[in-house]
């Protein structure tokens, strides 16, 4: 998901409101590098059901299957595009087809697919891409990734129209990612253009990432990132600084520490960029704060991104009845609630971060909650009664 900075957020939905309409095409992009790739964790409990921006602006959903497999992601941005990614699997659980389904006019249409191939490892070997254009199926760009003898990559290039449009070089030291040297087409042929290099803490975690861009046969600093991890390893602070130095970017990451990630069903596909982030996590993110400079180049706080977490169907029975139903919804002050089990039970009222903010008895069908106390914000009502669980979400204004 790409968000706006708030400053632009006029001009910018002018912009969308006369682009809605158009394909939303997949771009050329590869997702190896080892802070924004996430492999998906297999757990029985919990899931990532939703990540949806505080300010409304934009969201993703995601839907897995009895297997663990994600299956769809619905990625929205406020007037902007409605995407459906479908992710289809092979008979030895790699991906290998992403289609891009977009709302165009009020109907649903196939506007793009992506599709891997794997070597016996399970290592990804070469992507491409496919978008509609001019009523037509046009060949994008073909990625092509080798590994050495530990599975880590090491050298990806991209070929268009049978031409060589981009070489990137891995190195590495002790094992671990120390250089990216990227090769760009520059009207005759491959020249170098960007330089990354990565330093490392005590723990092996990466706690700095510095690019250089080549310019006329000179190296110039362009800027560096930095990562600040917590007891547990997970990346609680993310900071990008231009080659002025000048913080441009931030991000300030919260974790329901109560949830081990390795318990938590996380979605993940090859074309999904950057969220969720679970980097080298070890519990389930709550919330990320995001800072971007404004147009006077003045640090600005965006939004939060909220992670939303259910019950997975895996670890729990799925309702034998009808699910929840709140009214009204979002609320102020007392709430009805329908579809409850006739037995005398416990209803909960989870904040964002998974903590219980709230929890009284209910024995019949129907009942009535009194939510006035509640800050504002999303919370989840869930009753659990004989491994039975219903859940919903509540918006407390």
């Amino acid at each position: 998901m790409k968000k706006n900075v708030l400053i632009l957020a006029a001009c910018l939905m002018a912009f969308a409101l006369n682009a809605q309409d158009k394909p939303f095409y997949r771009t050329d992009v590869h997702q190896f590098n080892p802070l924004h790739t996430q492999a998906p964790k297999v757990g029985h409990n919990t899931m990532l059901a939703s990540i949806s921006a505080s300010d409304h602006w934009e969201g993703q959903e995601f839907s897995f299957d009895n297997h663990h497999h994600l299956v769809a992601v619905h990625d929205w941005e406020l007037n902007s595009y409605d995407v459906i990614d479908s992710i289809f699997y092979d008979n030895d659980g790699n991906i290998e087809r992403v289609s891009g389904w977009q709302l165009l006019n009020g109907t649903r249409r196939n506007v793009y697919y992506v599709q891997f191939t794997y070597d016996q490892n399970h290592n990804r070997t070469s992507r491409t891409n496919y978008n509609w254009y001019d009523n037509q199926w046009t060949l994008g760009g073909v990625y092509n990734y080798t590994y050495n003898d530990n599975n880590q990559i090491v050298l990806t290039t991209l070929t268009m129209a049978g031409m060589n449009y981009q070489r990137i070089e891995y190195t590495y030291k002790n094992g671990l990612l120390d250089t990216e040297m990227w090769f760009d087409f520059d009207g005759a042929g491959l020249s170098a253009s960007t330089k990354i290099t990565y330093e490392y803490e005590g723990n092996n975690l990466v706690c700095k990432r510095d690019s250089s861009m080549n310019q006329n046969g000179q190296w110039a600093y362009q800027g560096y990132y930095t990562y600040t991890y917590d007891e547990y390893n997970n990346v609680i602070e993310y900071h990008y600084y231009d080659y002025t130095s000048q913080e441009t970017e931030r991000s300030i990451y919260r974790y329901d520490y109560t949830l081990p990630l390795n318990e938590c069903l996380i979605p993940w596909h090859p074309e999904m960029g950057t969220r969720p982030a679970t980097y080298n996590n070890t519990h389930a993110m709550a919330s990320e704060e995001w800072y971007m400079v404004d147009v006077d180049h003045v640090l600005q706080y965006v939004c939060d991104f909220i992670y939303n977490y259910e019950d997975s169907p895996l670890g729990i029975k799925a309702p034998a009845s009808a699910p929840l139903s709140l009214n009204p919804n979002p609320s102020t002050s007392n709430i009805t609630i329908a579809g409850l089990p006739q037995q005398p039970s416990t209803l909960q009222v989870l904040d964002i971060t998974g903590r219980q903010v709230m929890s009284t008895t209910v024995s019949a069908e129907v009942a009535t909650v009194d939510v006035s106390a509640l800050p504002s914000g999303c919370y989840v009502v869930r009753v659990i009664n004989n491994g039975e669980l219903r859940t919903a979400k509540l918006v407390k204004e």
